[in-house]
């Protein structure tokens, strides 16, 4: 077996946990995927009682909430219109 078939199959079985925090599709280069997974592991870890979560500021900057999908999906509309009204 090649070792970047066992990196793909890792990244696979933890694809539906990445993607409760960032989009990941697991066909994401080694160094975005490095990206995204530390950048889930960092919003998991807002929402834990942990080590990580005890040293991270509590200022807005760092702690910002995460958006449900459907307030997400109105703020993006909500910025592509302000965009075309300035065009």
């Amino acid at each position: 077996m090649d070792k970047s078939d066992c990196y793909w199959d890792r990244m696979e079985e933890i694809k539906d946990w990445v993607n409760n925090y960032v989009l990941f599709n697991n066909t994401e280069s080694y160094e975005e995927t490095y990206v995204l997974v530390m950048t889930a592991s960092y919003l998991d870890s807002l929402q834990k009682q942990n080590v990580l979560n005890m040293n991270i500021p509590n200022e807005s900057k760092y702690r910002e909430k995460i958006l449900e999908k459907e307030e997400y999906k109105k703020l993006i509309a909500y910025k592509r219109v302000k965009t075309l009204d300035r065009e």
